[in-house]
């Protein structure tokens, strides 16, 4: 029981540290801690917010109002839009609140998995690299955290722990999907899902198998759907 409260004290002084590091070097840094690709998300949820939906103006280019914001995928500015709509503040200060809770929820979700042994795995995530990820107001922050929770979620079915059922498939959809729709590069997480697949099939495991192969089916059809909208309205897939 004791150790168990020394390490809740050190997840919340872990998550104290974070929120300071973060928003202190957001606000005291000129830059804010932000880029090119930055500017282009907070642009983008202030228009959700606004009820322009995923449009921005095109500056009076190729004869059109508005282009579809295409270049990056949606998932991240909805997510600022949405933390900016629930606390009132500006999408700027959106975007770091968020990070905060994101990498909070990585270093919880390692605890929770792993215990002790993931919270020492978590102090990877505090080193210099990982941690101005986080800072910057970047897509990386979302899709390495559900990247982490992906990787537990499938080392959990793995193992037995978790059954995948009719009950859970949205969850494993929504595991797979998350990452593409942050980072369009993150549909390679259906590589190695498709391999667990297998693998539980010849464990004998056949209707977890089917059913993880039948969510990759719908995020597969999911990304061509969203890749071929890209095309249709910007000509490339990706903006």
């Amino acid at each position: 029981m004791q150790q168990r409260t020394i390490e809740y004290l050190i997840i919340i002084l872990i998550i104290l540290y974070i929120s300071v590091f973060i928003l202190g070097l957001s606000f005291i840094n000129p830059t804010g801690y932000m880029s090119g690709d930055s500017f282009n998300y907070l642009r983008l949820s202030g228009r959700i917010l606004e009820g322009y939906g995923f449009f921005l103006p095109s500056n009076g280019r190729e004869d059109a109002v508005d282009r579809w914001f295409a270049i990056w995928p949606v998932g991240y500015p909805v997510l600022i839009s949405g933390v900016s709509w629930i606390f009132g503040v500006s999408t700027f200060l959106a975007s770091k609140i968020l990070n905060i809770f994101l990498l909070s929820s990585a270093i919880l979700g390692l605890y929770i998995v792993l215990g002790r042994k993931g919270l020492i795995a978590s102090f990877i995530l505090l080193t210099a690299s990982t941690l101005r990820n986080y800072t910057m107001t970047w897509s990386e922050a979302p899709f390495l955290t559900t990247l982490i929770i992906l990787c537990l979620y499938l080392g959990k079915i793995l193992n037995g722990d978790f059954r995948v059922n009719n009950r859970n498939l949205l969850i494993l959809f929504l595991l797979l999907i998350l990452p593409f729709l942050f980072r369009y590069i993150g549909l390679f997480v259906v590589a190695p899902t498709f391999l667990i697949a297998i693998y539980l099939f010849f464990q004998g495991r056949k209707k977890e198998s089917i059913l993880i192969l039948l969510a990759i089916f719908f995020v597969l059809a999911f990304s061509l759907i969203y890749l071929a909208n890209n095309f249709y309205l910007t000509g490339y897939a990706t903006g």
